[in-house]
């Protein structure tokens, strides 16, 4: 039996993250533990999970940290991942623009405070400003975040990328994300995937071009 499972980004946040959009291919839903852990203990939390579901593989949709964890899983795990959905692959020198909030109000200002950091921090991120408020708010855990962070220094993601070849995948990547498109290509040439490019989308492709990826995505999935 497969499986398809969503990992969620963050690190140190939950799956909410991905809902209700991600709802529209029914996956099951990965919750990162809210205690310090690093990479290794991430990829341990993800084989229980496929044990618990009674998995004999995974189909493993990641999303920005989650897709280099879906990456790393499959690695120490090859034989237990049958395809890899990555949107939004992680790298480095990553720096988003300023944002004007002016052009969120009056809609920011009826926000409870903690909505409201969260949209200023994601905001920066995608195409248009707005879309911003279409994220579901998630609660970020600092400790957590930091000590996935530090595990992951000496992960060079094109090489874990390489260590998944032959396995079916596409990768996922926003026009205007910050993270560099050629880092996403690099990514996708050495894992060997399909690579789609959202156009008028930033970091958060399913929330901003939801038809573009999710047509994308059931077209995959059709054909696994």
């Amino acid at each position: 039996m497969v499986r398809l499972l969503a990992v969620h980004g963050g690190p140190g946040e939950t799956h909410h993250l991905l809902r209700p959009q991600c709802d529209r291919v029914s996956p099951e839903y990965y919750d990162q533990r809210q205690t310090p852990a690093s990479w290794q203990d991430h990829v341990a939390d993800l084989e229980a999970q496929r044990l618990e579901l009674g998995a004999d593989q995974l189909d493993l949709l990641g999303f920005s940290w989650g897709a280099l964890l879906s990456l790393l899983y499959c690695a120490e795990h090859p034989a237990r991942v049958r395809a890899l959905i990555l949107i939004s692959v992680p790298g480095s020198a990553a720096k988003p623009p300023a944002v004007d909030f002016a052009q969120l109000e009056p809609e920011l200002s009826a926000l409870p405070a903690p909505h409201r950091e969260f949209v200023r921090a994601v905001a920066p991120w995608l195409a248009k400003a707005r879309d911003a408020l279409k994220v579901t708010p998630v609660t970020r855990n600092e400790a957590a975040a930091n000590a996935v962070n530090e595990s992951l220094k000496s992960v060079d993601v094109t090489a874990t990328a390489t260590k998944c070849q032959g396995h079916r995948a596409l990768v996922l990547h926003g026009e205007v994300d910050p993270i560099p498109q050629a880092h996403a290509r690099a990514v996708s040439e050495a894992l060997g995937a399909e690579f789609v490019l959202i156009a008028g989308s930033g970091h958060a492709p399913f929330v901003e071009q939801p038809d573009a990826t999710f047509g994308a995505i059931e077209r995959f999935l059709r054909g696994a």
